[in-house]
């Protein structure tokens, strides 16, 4: 298995993932973008706290994956990657 093209693409997985954490942290902030506002999307949408807190929670939640995606999942498949050659070398 090609590891290395694996993490280049959970490395991008990743950065989108960061974007769109990013969109719902400014959407618990009343801050919307035209096209990827809750707004836009549902029509019959109303903000209130509980959104507001809901919209933090999966900032939060997203950003962790993403943050694990960017750092730790690339460098530990590239480190299977590194294992494998070896075993195959020998």
């Amino acid at each position: 298995m090609n590891f290395r093209s694996l993490s280049l693409i959970v490395l991008c997985h990743g950065i989108v993932a960061a974007a769109f954490s990013f969109v719902f942290l400014l959407e618990a902030f009343e801050i919307a973008f035209p096209l990827l506002s809750l707004e836009a999307q549902h029509p019959n949408f109303v903000a209130t706290e509980y959104s507001k807190v809901a919209c933090l929670f999966v900032a939060v939640a997203i950003g962790t994956f993403a943050a694990y995606e960017i750092f730790f999942f690339p460098s530990y498949l590239n480190k299977l990657s590194d294992e494998a050659t070896r075993k195959k070398i020998r």
